[in-house]
């Protein structure tokens, strides 16, 4: 009689021998290429998470950017710039584009052409001008962009008949980014009224508030096109975005 241990056998019949975790070569295989998959699967969706807000705000403000100009210089500010007062709110037609400034500080545009932009469909309400140090200010507030108490604003400075600075602040929600986009957009048109529909500027100042918010940081950037400066700011408390207009030095 022979001493070698007799084969074992699989239960659902047939002579095939079993293997020592109970499963087949090939249903490990198998596992492994779900398991690869699977893998693969989360990091598209992590990739697709990053890059949908920019999406979403091209997708609302490319129909103004069919023709992209070259890129813009941009400076980098480096001392404290003042930016004019705006509305306290609890912390914070389309127009002609205005012709390249002249010898003059002012941009080029009356005050009544820039009412007429933002009043376009009752979106913003403005009351009377003021005096604030020698100057003449006039400020509106949107109350149909607000996150509670928080509206957007506009502050409007100098002259009726030439236009020191223009200045809008919006509020953003960075858990909604519906909200966010639409708040940029109404931003970035302002943007689009001194730099015209062929430049890249408001897409590119859209982008940088975007990748502020998801940041959670403070932001303040200078760029500047056509003569003008676009002074884009990001608050990290308050979640307010802002662009100020101004002549370029």
């Amino acid at each position: 009689m022979s001493n070698q241990p007799e084969p074992t056998f699989s239960s659902t019949g047939g002579n095939q021998p079993m293997t020592g975790a109970g499963q087949s070569p090939k249903n490990n295989s198998n596992q492994k290429i779900i398991i690869g998959v699977v893998i693969a699967a989360l990091v598209l969706c992590c990739v697709c998470v990053t890059i949908a807000g920019l999406g979403a705000a091209a997708f609302f403000y490319i129909h103004k950017a069919a023709n992209i100009e070259p890129t813009p210089e941009i400076i980098e500010p480096t001392q404290s710039q003042e930016i004019s007062a705006t509305p306290d709110i609890n912390s914070p037609t389309e127009t002609a584009v205005p012709e390249t400034p002249t010898s003059g500080q002012g941009l080029g545009i009356t005050r009544d052409a820039m009412l007429q932009f933002f009043t376009k469909d009752d979106t913003f309400q403005f009351g009377q001008p003021t005096q604030v140090q020698g100057q003449e200010v006039v400020q509106g507030e949107n109350k149909s962009l607000c996150i509670d108490t928080n509206c957007a604003a506009v502050t409007m400075v100098g002259p009726a008949d030439d236009l020191l600075d223009v200045s809008e602040y919006v509020p953003t929600d960075p858990a909604d980014s519906t909200q966010t986009t639409i708040a940029l957009t109404a931003l970035i048109d302002a943007a689009s009224q001194f730099t015209g529909s062929k430049s890249a500027t408001p897409l590119i100042i859209m982008g940088e508030l975007i990748q502020a918010q998801s940041e959670g940081k403070d932001f303040q950037k200078t760029i500047q096109e056509n003569g003008y400066s676009f002074l884009e700011d990001y608050n990290a408390q308050t979640h307010n975005a802002g662009i100020t207009i101004t002549r370029a030095k």
